[in-house]
C-alpha cells in the first residue's frame, strides 16, 4: 500500500469526505466571511480557573444582543455557508437572559436555516430547564472538565478556591440524559497522567466526542508555562496510550464510538493531505477567514485565542461594518502563513500532512515577531504523530475510521425530542 490512501469503507463517510473536500476546494481561494462566530456574551464567570485564558470574572461586561444580531445579519449578507454562533464567556449561562435574546432573535431572521448554535460552559449552572431550551433550540453544548476531582478541583476552582467538580458533573448528568455533550479538557502537568481517566469517563457517560487542549500562556495562565506546561514528549507518550484506548474501545462499541479532536484531524490531513476541514488544522489557518472572535464592547479579534491582546482586534462592530474589519491587513497576515513560509516546516518532510500548529498558541509562547516566523511550539510533538500514523495506516494496521469520524467531530447536538 506504500504512496496510496487508504480511504473509509464506509459509504456515508466517503460521500461526506467528498462533500468536505469539495467545500475546501470551492472556498478556499475565495474571498468569504467568517463562518465560525465565538460570542463573549460575558466578561463574568463563578469560577476562577487557573489557567483561564479570558481571566474569567476579572471584569464584569456583558454583550448587547442587538449589536450581536447585527453582527450576524452582516456576516450572513452575501454568505452562503452554513454559520455558527458560538456562546462563550466568562460563563455564558451567567447572562442567560442574553443567549435566550439572540437566539429568538436569530431565529427570526431569513437566514436562520443556515444557523447552528453552540455555546461552552463549566456545566455548574445547568438545570433542566436549560437542558429543555438547549434541546428545542439545538443548541450544541461543550463542557470544560480536567479529569478526577482531585485533578479537576486543583485548577478548577470558585471565588474561594474550592472545586468545581461535583456541580460540574450534575450538569453533565443532565445534559447526557437529554442526548449528548462534548467535553473540553485543558492538559497540563497536573493531569497530563490522567488522560485515560477522562476518557473512561466519556465511556461511562455516553459521551462521543472531547478535545484535549494543550494549556497556553495567557489571561490567568500568563507566565505560567514552567508551572502548567506539559511537556510535548512526555504529552506524546500520553497521546500514544489515549491512540490505543480510542482503538480498542472503539473497535468494542463501533455503534457509541468515542473521537478526541486533534487526533481526528491530524488522521484527516493524512489521509487528504491539505485539506483543511477543520479550520484550526489548515495552513494557513482559518484566523480572520474561517473565524473570528466578537468581544463583549464590540471589538472583532482576528482568532478568539487572542482574547485580551488588543494587537490583534481587526475592528469595532459599533464604528465599522464587517466589510471593513475584515478588510484589516492582519486577515491577510494571518493567510500568508503557513507550512511553505516557514523556514523550518518548508523544508521537514512531514509538512504535506502537518499544518504547522497553531499560531495564536505560537504568539502567546515566543511573542508576536517570532511566533509568526517560527515551526510551532509543538513540532516535537507532530514528529511523532504524524508518522507514527502514517505508517500504521500505510501498512494497514489501523482502520483510520476508528479514530476520526470523517464528516465531523463536533460536539453533538441535542436532539429535538427525547
Amino acid at each position: 500500500m506504500e504512496g496510496s490512501q487508504p480511504v473509509p469503507k464506509n459509504p456515508r463517510k466517503l460521500l461526506h469526505l467528498a462533500q468536505q473536500v469539495w467545500f475546501t476546494q470551492h472556498y478556499r481561494n475565495r474571498s468569504t466571511k467568517p463562518n465560525k462566530i465565538v460570542i463573549k456574551v460575558t466578561r463574568d464567570c463563578n469560577l476562577r480557573c487557573t489557567y483561564c485564558y479570558v481571566s474569567g470574572g476579572a471584569r464584569k461586561e456583558r454583550i448587547a444582543p442587538a449589536m450581536v444580531i447585527d453582527f450576524f445579519d452582516q456576516i450572513a449578507d452575501g454568505n452562503p455557508r452554513i454559520i455558527d454562533c458560538t456562546f462563550h464567556g466568562g460563563e455564558p449561562l451567567m447572562v442567560g437572559n442574553i443567549i435566550r435574546e439572540v437566539v429568538d432573535g436569530l431565529e427570526k431572521r431569513p437566514y436562520a436555516p443556515r444557523l447552528q448554535f453552540s455555546l461552552q460552559t463549566n456545566a455548574t449552572l445547568v438545570t433542566e430547564a436549560w437542558v429543555r431550551y438547549f434541546r428545542e433550540h439545538r443548541i450544541s453544548v461543550s463542557v470544560s472538565l480536567d479529569g478526577p476531582k482531585a485533578i479537576n478541583d486543583s485548577t478548577r476552582v470558585n471565588l474561594v478556591g474550592r472545586g468545581s467538580f461535583e456541580r460540574t458533573m450534575r450538569g453533565i448528568d443532565l445534559l447526557c440524559k437529554a442526548g449528548g455533550v462534548g467535553l473540553i479538557c485543558v492538559v497540563t502537568k497536573q493531569n497530563q497522567d490522567h488522560l485515560i481517566d477522562v476518557l473512561n469517563l466519556c465511556h461511562e457517560k455516553g459521551i462521543r466526542s472531547l478535545s484535549f487542549l494543550p494549556f497556553f500562556p495567557s489571561g490567568y495562565g500568563a507566565g505560567k508555562e514552567d508551572q502548567l506546561g506539559a511537556d510535548n514528549l512526555e504529552y506524546w507518550e500520553r497521546t500514544k496510550q489515549v491512540i490505543d484506548w480510542l482503538i480498542e474501545h472503539n473497535m468494542r462499541y463501533p455503534d457509541a464510538m468515542i473521537y478526541e479532536r486533534e487526533i481526528a484531524s491530524i488522521v484527516r490531513n493524512i489521509l487528504i493531505p491539505g485539506n483543511g476541514c477543520y479550520m484550526c488544522a489548515s495552513s494557513p489557518c482559518g484566523a480572520g477567514t474561517r473565524h473570528v472572535g466578537l468581544d463583549v464592547n464590540g471589538d472583532v479579534y482576528v482568532c478568539d485565542t487572542f482574547y485580551g491582546l488588543t494587537n490583534f482586534v481587526i475592528g469595532n462592530m459599533l464604528t465599522q461594518s464587517i466589510d471593513e474589519i475584515l478588510q484589516n491587513p492582519l486577515v491577510e497576515r494571518f493567510q500568508q502563513r503557513s507550512v511553505k513560509t516557514i523556514p523550518k516546516c518548508s523544508a521537514c518532510h512531514l509538512n504535506e500532512w502537518c499544518y504547522g500548529g497553531c499560531p495564536a498558541h505560537n504568539v502567546l509562547f515566543y511573542g508576536e515577531e517570532e511566533g509568526f516566523n517560527r515551526e510551532s511550539h509543538m513540532c516535537s510533538w507532530f514528529m511523532q504523530i504524524i508518522p507514527f500514523l502514517k505508517d500504521r495506516f500505510d501498512k494497514q494496521l489501523i482502520d483510520p475510521n476508528l479514530l476520526s469520524d470523517l464528516p465531523t467531530s463536533s460536539p453533538i447536538v441535542l436532539p429535538a425530542s427525547v
